[in-house]
């Protein structure tokens, strides 16, 4: 836990009470989770969605987590390590998640560079339907 609560103290953020509930979550689920998941595992009433919302944006805005977009609009988010970058196939029913460990984004990137394009970053996620919510 202690990653988050530094990387907090390093972007200089307040580490209050809400935010070391939502870091603590987000480091035990062993699935990325979304605003409601986190709401649902909060004490009743300890926090709201905006509240999560709101941090969960500033948490990305400063790396530390990850913010993976389903193709519904919804936003799903994980703990994002220094350095660590990856990918992720998500089923469309279930929202189960597996981390991919590979990128070709960089390719993607020197390709947008030949053509003239400067402070590149890239999202890039794999969506189906798993084998259980298939059968």
């Amino acid at each position: 836990m202690s990653n988050g609560i530094d990387r907090l103290r390093e972007a200089k953020l307040r580490v209050t009470q809400p935010r070391r509930q939502l870091l603590e979550e987000l480091e035990s689920a062993d699935r990325p989770l979304s605003a409601e998941d986190l709401l649902s595992k909060m004490a009743s009433g300890s926090l709201d969605l905006v509240t999560i919302y709101r941090n969960m944006t500033v948490f990305a805005e400063h790396g530390i987590v990850q913010v993976i977009q389903l193709e519904s609009g919804k936003q799903l988010f994980e703990l994002h390590a220094v350095g660590d970058h990856h990918h992720h196939i998500i089923c469309r029913e279930c929202h189960a998640t597996v981390r991919l460990d590979l990128c070709f984004g960089g390719e993607l990137e020197k390709l947008a560079k030949s053509q003239g394009y400067s402070d590149l970053n890239h999202t890039i996620e794999v969506f189906g339907v798993c084998s259980q919510c298939s059968a």
